[in-house]
């Protein structure tokens, strides 16, 4: 019961401050079982590998790499299936879906689409971090701490793994 006032008093208060967030915060914390701490890391690892694996991305489907473009937007759409970001879920699936389809090029427009929801995921992780800070000790320093954090690959950042 205590947990579930926690999840709806999160996520009332981030519904304040943006009024369509990116992703579902309540719903990550669920699949983080409660542990606000954790969270913190993994949106932390996430905001420091998102824009690699975009460019990565972006980088196998203009070079017309249909395999490693496939590999890498299914590993995007599982972070924001983690993260509950649908946005970035529905655009990163789409290109898994034309990449596996040999259709890399058809793909190469919604790059722009894609990185539009990362840079929102991204942007909102730190306002995530603070409203998190009364569940959980602060991350080791402070909410810039995510561009100190060691490099992982998007995959690894979820917390279902």
């Amino acid at each position: 019961m205590e947990q579930r006032i926690l999840f709806v008093l999160l996520a009332d208060s981030l519904r304040i401050m943006q009024p369509v967030p990116p992703f579902i915060v309540a719903d990550l914390l669920k699949r983080c079982m409660g542990n606000a701490q954790f969270m913190q890391r993994t949106l932390a690892k996430f905001q420091s590998r998102a824009g690699d694996d975009v460019e990565r991305l972006h980088h196998s489907i203009a070079s017309g790499d249909a395999v490693e473009a496939t590999r890498l937007a299914h590993s995007i759409k599982g972070i924001a299936a983690n993260l509950s970001a649908t946005g970035m879920m529905n655009v990163a699936d789409e290109i898994e879906r034309l990449s596996r389809a040999s259709c890399v090029a058809d793909a190469l427009p919604l790059m722009a689409s894609l990185r539009t929801e990362v840079d929102r995921c991204v942007a909102f992780v730190p306002i995530v971090i603070t409203s998190l800070e009364p569940l959980a000790p602060p991350l080791e320093g402070d909410a810039s701490q995510a561009q100190r954090t060691p490099a992982v690959s998007l995959s690894e950042a979820s917390c279902g793994r």
